[in-house]
């Protein structure tokens, strides 16, 4: 059986004091934010989308296009909840690092799930969908071309130009290939490794690639 451990926030090692002044709502950051970052804010944040926002049809019109090939039942769900006037998104956004890059990008995706989860239960009267945008018009390729695996730091190597997402796949077999043989001696985690990581290196770009990725891992 697992031991869980609780810890408060302000008890982790390596939070900023920043980060707890926002945590705690510290009155340095009135003036810079519209809501607080409670659930008392999400409330009037609500209340202030329920009465101002004129987007949805163009946002829910583009969003169709982008997937329009996606098969994904819960993508599909997400999807039509948000053509309902009652329905919100939780968004957060990350350049499109090496296959999640630094751990940061799975949590960020994480915390915006279980955040969007967490409000479904305590607004029940209106529904919330989690929404990550992957930057891909990102043009710092050295940002993103690497991710550090059991003290390994694994590059994509390509002569690469303009924004990240529209860049070919050409050299991500090789990334992929590197990753596996570091699981040589565990033939169970190299194999669900290589389910993970080979359709998104069979997509059109790279753009395509991190998608179909990050679907694989959150669905």
């Amino acid at each position: 059986m697992m031991k869980l451990t609780k810890t408060l926030f302000d008890g982790l090692p390596g939070i900023s004091k920043f980060d707890l002044q926002y945590l705690h709502n510290d009155p340095i950051f009135q003036k810079y934010q519209s809501f607080s970052s409670d659930l008392n804010g999400i409330k009037e944040a609500i209340l202030e989308k329920k009465s101002n926002y004129k987007n949805r049809k163009s946002f829910i019109h583009a969003i169709k296009i982008q997937h329009k090939d996606i098969q994904h039942s819960a993508v599909i769900q997400s999807i039509r909840d948000l053509e309902q006037d009652n329905c919100y998104s939780v968004t957060s956004a990350h350049q499109p690092c090496l296959f999640g890059g630094p751990a940061f990008f799975i949590y960020k995706i994480s915390s915006t799930i279980n955040l969007a989860s967490k409000l479904n239960t305590e607004f029940p009267e209106h529904k919330f969908v989690p929404i990550f945008y992957l930057g891909c018009e990102d043009h710092d390729f050295e940002e993103i071309n690497h991710l550090n695996l059991f003290n390994n730091k694994i590059v994509w190597t390509k002569d690469a130009k303009g924004a990240c997402g529209r860049l070919s796949n050409e050299g991500l077999e090789e990334v992929k290939n590197t990753i596996l043989s570091l699981f040589e001696n565990q033939p169970e985690k190299k194999a669900l490794i290589e389910k993970l990581l080979t359709p998104p290196i069979e997509e059109h770009n790279y753009k395509l690639a991190m998608r179909s990725f990050i679907y694989s891992l959150f669905a």
